[in-house]
């Protein structure tokens, strides 16, 4: 293991010159895949990405404006109505402890919400939800 160690850190003080930009840069400027340094530096591989994301649009619903967002989510569900449904039904079945706490957690909530009207101070507290549980599937 120390002749691997000692591998990295010589191959990490090398320079070398980016297969895309083709600057001389130092080991650290550059990205490493089972111990080598890849052929293209660091910048190289973000702006690569970069376009890469904009280009599939990967992230687009991070650039649609929120109405046309919305709009479409609603259309979506329109029309696809069974599968949501279908969907719902299949986790209902997986997942029956997860209905049965929240529909408890609810009832809770709801009952602090009534108390917290009365008492202000509380209803910051009161009215937080918390409904997560770890799946194992």
């Amino acid at each position: 293991m120390k002749a691997n160690t000692s591998v990295e850190v010589t191959a990490m003080t090398k320079l070398k010159i980016c297969s895309r930009c083709f600057e001389t840069k130092e080991g650290k400027d550059y990205y490493t895949c089972k111990g080598l340094m890849r052929s293209e530096c660091k910048t190289c591989t973000i702006k690569r990405n970069i376009s890469y994301q904009k280009k599939t649009q990967a992230w687009k619903h991070r650039f649609i404006d929120n109405e046309q967002r919305k709009s479409y989510q609603l259309d979506y569900y329109a029309k696809n109505k069974e599968k949501f449904a279908e969907y719902r039904t299949n986790f209902k079945l997986k997942h029956p402890e997860y209905f049965k706490m929240y529909a408890r957690q609810r009832k809770n909530d709801l009952r602090g919400k009534s108390e917290a009207s009365v008492n202000n101070s509380e209803a910051s507290d009161k009215t937080k939800l918390n409904y997560s549980i770890e799946y194992k599937y």
